[in-house]
């Protein structure tokens, strides 16, 4: 059968199908890639059974005709397609040979290894192969890319903590520094109130030891003492 003849085929079943797109559901049926299309090896018995089946009739006799007898040497390569509500059935007749020679079952065993060895050949450096390669390549590279950009992840946090150790570091010595100027810091103008205090209580008690009363000079020199106690405490 030529491209015309499967055409022609496939038209007498109700759903044309051009010979590539033909080729391609036989394939995928060979293949088990598709859940739709799916391929049964029937005598010429099987598709008469089958059609008598489908038309409501009964099971024909077992006894055959010799014309018959013969056609039920045939066998037949059923495609089937399902398709939504419905199944399609492509019958191919495959020749029948009774007694093949050598040579014929040589021609056969070579072509059919010559078809497997390109079948292999052709899924190895097939598009699924290689986008496979492709995939592996780019993983590999992305892990790598994912392990750079952890280590500097790691590497950035190291550098954070020792500048925040450094930084509070540098803030505790800031605020030591500041607590020892404040200490040592005296104010001048409490300087001068004192120096004052001090004046002003040794001229009360000079003139309190001349008037004669050395117990108003005993406590105004206590009162002097206190003052600049509570002066230096709050300073």
């Amino acid at each position: 059968m030529d491209d015309i003849d499967i055409e022609e085929l496939t038209k007498k079943t109700g759903n044309f199908k051009r010979f590539y797109t033909f080729v391609n559901m036989l394939m995928s049926a060979l293949q088990h890639k598709s859940e739709s299309v799916f391929i049964d090896l029937l005598t010429y018995s099987d598709l008469e059974l089958y059609r008598k089946r489908k038309l409501g009739k009964s099971a024909p006799s077992t006894n055959l005709p010799d014309p018959v007898a013969a056609l039920n040497n045939k066998r037949y390569l059923i495609l089937t397609y399902a398709v939504e509500f419905d199944r399609v059935h492509y019958p191919l007749p495959l020749n029948f040979v009774e007694n093949p020679s050598p040579a014929m079952l040589q021609r056969t065993i070579r072509r059919l290894k010559q078809t497997l060895l390109e079948t292999r050949t052709s899924s190895i450096d097939g598009p699924a192969n290689k986008t496979l390669a492709s995939m592996q390549a780019e993983n590999a590279s992305l892990r790598l890319r994912i392990q750079q950009l952890q280590d500097t992840r790691e590497d950035n946090q190291d550098d954070l903590s020792s500048s925040v150790v450094h930084l509070k570091r540098q803030l505790q010595l800031t605020r030591l520094e500041r607590l020892e100027a404040a200490s040592d810091r005296r104010d001048p103008r409490i300087e001068r109130d004192l120096d004052d205090c001090a004046g002003i209580a040794a001229e009360k008690s000079r003139i309190a030891s001349s008037a004669g009363h050395p117990k108003d000079q005993i406590e105004s020199s206590t009162q002097v003492k206190s003052t600049h106690r509570s002066a230096q405490r709050r300073s």
